[in-house]
C-alpha cells in the first residue's frame, strides 16, 4: 500500500482530516458522501 494511502488511513482514525467544501461539492457531484468515502478508505 502506498505511504499516501496510509497516512490518510492514520488521519481518518485519528479524527484529523477536513474536508473542504469544494470537496464536498465534488462528492456530491459523484453522488458520494464524505461519511462513505471516509468508510471505503
Amino acid at each position: 500500500m502506498s505511504e499516501f494511502v496510509e497516512r490518510m488511513r492514520d488521519l481518518i482514525r485519528a479524527g484529523d482530516i477536513w474536508i473542504s467544501e469544494h470537496g464536498y461539492d465534488e462528492l456530491a457531484e459523484d453522488g458520494l458522501t464524505a461519511r462513505e468515502v471516509l468508510a471505503g478508505v
